[in-house]
């Protein structure tokens, strides 16, 4: 008897020992995706203050010139900022508010350099307003480099293509501009 009581003793401080174990490697987990999670909102909250910069600069110069004009580019400024600042509360947005934003930037870096380029968003296997979720703010930092950067010196108009594919269940993005690329000589912002 008392060696069948050591052994069911036994037994039970085991059981007791893996699953606090697998307690503690479960809220071990939780905390880090709770931190992962916490990180890239705070990622995402960021706008490139290069970018807050020029168009707060390109506000200023517009009130000198066109007082209508600058007041059309604070208001889709504004619109753009609020959208970025809501979609960054939150872990995944849906497709068509990701779009929405990515076309709210393309528009306002259009009326910062109107000749400049133009943009389009193409979608094959999908609707725009398909109810499918993606992190926000990923797609607009690439777009943003192919302005900024592969757009820099060119003496032709840019072209920015965008093209969304459901493939299976996920999202291919495919973003291809005209720009001067990252080989070309002289080019420092690689």
């Amino acid at each position: 008897r008392l060696r069948s009581g050591l052994i069911i003793l036994a037994v039970l401080i085991g059981l007791l020992s893996l699953l606090g174990f697998l307690f503690f490697r479960n809220r071990k987990y939780k905390f880090e995706k709770q931190s992962l999670q916490m990180q890239q909102r705070l990622l995402r909250s960021q706008m490139s203050p290069h970018f807050t910069f020029n168009t707060l600069y390109a506000i200023q110069n517009k009130i000198k010139e066109d007082q209508d004009g600058s007041i059309n580019y604070l208001v889709k400024f504004s619109r753009l900022l609020r959208l970025i600042l809501e979609n960054s509360m939150i872990n995944y947005v849906q497709l068509e508010k990701e779009i929405e934003s990515l076309r709210k930037y393309m528009d306002l870096q259009l009326l910062r350099f109107p000749s400049k380029f133009d943009y389009s968003i193409t979608f094959e296997n999908l609707d725009e307003d398909e109810l499918l979720f993606i992190p926000p703010m990923l797609i607009q930092p690439f777009v943003e480099n192919s302005i900024e950067h592969g757009f820099l010196g060119i003496d032709y108009k840019g072209t920015v293509a965008i093209n969304l594919t459901l493939q299976d269940k996920y999202i291919l993005c495919t973003i291809t501009d005209n720009g001067i690329g990252l080989k070309k000589e002289g080019n420092e912002n690689k």
